[in-house]
């Protein structure tokens, strides 16, 4: 039960805050988390963490990344030309709560698990995208979203038959779209550059 709190971490040659295997029920807020060689935030194996109102910005892979990890919450982070990474299985992912609260240039991270026949609505709720990512959702369609100058603009995981058409993401830190364990993907009219 430790708490990081109200520090400015940057400049790193690897990450800013890193919490390794059983690192469990820790706390990180109030931090400033910019201009490191690798992530910002990241969380490997440690569950049951929160990640909340830090200020993330200018890091080369991601703003925020969880992988291996469940039982997360991760909320009200502002985060600047980076976002949020995830990785694990799919049971892993969705074990995870990443609100709509977090932020990307000012712009909100849908995370959703689990859904079916989400639209443009679903997408729109809580203001323009920055970063989408969905695990085990199908039937759904993501169109016309610029998502750019963040870590990812869209992750789908063990996803089925979406479409994802007119939506641009250029400027991010890892990948445009990423995609793993997808069936039936349709992907139109998509720009992405560096």
């Amino acid at each position: 039960n430790n708490t990081i709190k109200g520090n400015d971490v940057r400049d790193n040659n690897n990450n800013g805050i890193y919490l390794q295997t059983n690192c469990d029920f820790i706390k990180i807020l109030q931090n400033t988390v910019h201009d490191n060689d690798e992530s910002g935030i990241v969380v490997e194996g440690g569950h049951n963490n929160t990640i909340s109102n830090n200020l993330v910005y200018n890091n080369e892979h991601y703003g925020i990344f969880i992988k291996y990890t469940i039982n997360n919450t991760i909320t009200a982070n502002q985060m600047i030309k980076c976002g949020i990474g995830v990785e694990g299985s799919v049971a892993e992912i969705s074990a995870n709560i990443i609100d709509k609260e977090n932020k990307v240039n000012g712009r909100t991270v849908y995370f959703y698990t689990n859904k079916t026949n989400l639209d443009t609505a679903d997408f729109l709720g809580f203001g323009q995208p920055g970063q989408i990512i969905l695990a085990q959702c199908k039937n759904s369609v993501i169109t016309n979203f610029n998502l750019s100058q963040t870590s990812v603009g869209i992750s789908l995981f063990n996803c089925r038959n979406n479409s994802l058409s007119n939506n641009i993401a250029n400027n991010c830190t890892k990948y445009g779209i990423y995609l793993t364990q997808c069936d039936n993907i349709t992907i139109l009219k998509f720009t992405s550059y560096y």
